[in-house]
């Protein structure tokens, strides 16, 4: 081996392993911890709270506008549907997040497919509510902070479904290929 003269350094040294660093960081990730703990804590507890809001949100709404738009019926099977949206919604969340606490790779997936309903909820309930009545009407007696919670929705939605497919601990927790 030929010696570096002035630092007395090998000249060169040999090559540095990289499956000990691959093990080091995988081992490191291998914890359910930061982002993915906040994942599944909200999955589980907000999801169903939020839905529960707006179950309770939707009953006040039926109630209201029942005598207010110009097919009472269409609004009622407009809103029972959404209802239905929402609990599917909810338990899909709860099912998904206690999946992922188990560490069981089927829960990264229900996940991905929560946040995929997610938005498709979210684009279609304004589709749905335009078969009652006009848009202007609805955004004044339904949605009284406008429809920002389109935009809302999708944004979050498709950071999270990103962090599931780009994140090294999710990876690493529950066998994926990065």
């Amino acid at each position: 081996m030929t010696v570096d003269p002035i630092d007395r350094t090998p000249a060169n040294p040999p090559a540095y392993d990289l499956t000990i660093n691959k093990q080091v960081d995988q081992e490191k990730y291998k914890k359910i911890r930061g982002w993915l703990i906040f994942l599944i804590v909200s999955l589980m507890l907000l999801t169903p709270s939020v839905g529960s809001r707006l179950l309770f949100q939707t009953n006040e709404a039926r109630r209201v506008l029942v005598s207010r738009v110009s097919a009472p019926e269409t609004l009622d099977t407009t809103l029972n549907i959404y209802k239905v949206s929402i609990q599917i919604l909810m338990g899909l969340g709860f099912i998904s997040g206690l999946l992922l606490l188990l560490r069981l790779r089927i829960g990264v997936t229900t996940t991905k497919l929560f946040f995929i309903a997610n938005v498709t909820a979210a684009l279609v309930v304004p589709v749905m509510m335009l078969l009652v009545d006009s848009q202007e009407r609805i955004n004044q007696l339904l949605f009284k902070e406008g429809l920002t919670d389109i935009p809302a929705r999708l944004i979050v939605s498709a950071a999270w479904y990103a962090y599931l497919v780009k994140s090294k601990r999710v990876a690493a927790v529950y066998g994926l290929e990065n």
